[in-house]
């Protein structure tokens, strides 16, 4: 009987380890993150070292006893989304030549969207410009040469001061024109003439004072 009994307290005395129960359920920890949109929310889970519980020195459950996830979560309100350009569209038809002969030019455009996305609850709106313009230099053919003429005389101007202080003098005013109707291009020839034209009047602002001249009688002595 004594026999049965120490072999029994032996088998007691004996280490059990420890193992893992199962996994308890996903559980959500606080808000999600963020003010607006998509956030992330966390989410924990537990077990526990029961399976059997370790007993008699034995060995502790290895591993950790708890996970831990994120889970995507949206918001209630809206984030505000600033536009984006979206690429370029292809180039339109250049213009006709500005100018039918000699050196001109043509333009073509290119338009691009702001829908790459477009603006959303109250973002901005894309910067920069939403139309592009290409220019370039056209020759239609060569222009023969055109002489200048000059354009009409233009008013007079007031006369000026006289260009004496006193006594007599003159008075100018003058009037201009100039070589643009049309201006000589194409190697042809300058308008003739000045473009300049003067008028004239005597003026006279006040008698200019005598000038009273001192001679000295000159004595000739003869001595005998």
């Amino acid at each position: 009987m004594a026999a049965v009994v120490v072999e029994a307290l032996a088998f007691n005395l004996c280490p059990v380890n420890g193992n893992w129960g199962s996994w308890g359920q996903w559980k959500a920890y606080g808000a999600c993150s963020g003010t607006c949109g998509e956030g992330r929310r966390l989410l924990i889970r537990e077990r526990t070292c029961n399976r059997p519980t370790p007993k008699c020195g034995g060995r502790r459950c290895l591993g950790p006893s708890i996970q831990i996830k994120y889970k995507s979560c949206i918001n209630n309100k809206k984030c505000k989304e600033d536009g984006l350009w979206g690429a370029w569209q292809t180039w339109g038809d250049f213009t006709t030549c500005s100018k039918t002969c000699g050196t001109g030019t043509k333009v073509r455009h290119r338009v691009r969207y702001c829908d790459n996305p477009s603006p959303a609850n109250g973002g901005a709106n894309c910067q920069g410009n939403k139309r592009e313009r290409d220019k370039s230099a056209c020759n239609v053919r060569h222009c023969p040469p055109r002489d200048g003429k000059w354009s009409a005389w233009g008013q007079w101007g007031h006369f000026r001061h006289c260009s004496e202080t006193c006594g007599h003098g003159v008075r100018y005013r003058y009037r201009y024109r100039e070589c643009n109707d049309p201006e000589p291009e194409n190697g042809g020839k300058k308008c003739p003439g000045s473009l300049k034209d003067e008028e004239f009047k005597r003026c006279f602002l006040q008698k200019c004072p005598s000038k009273i001249i001192f001679m000295n009688k000159c004595l000739s002595f003869e001595f005998m």
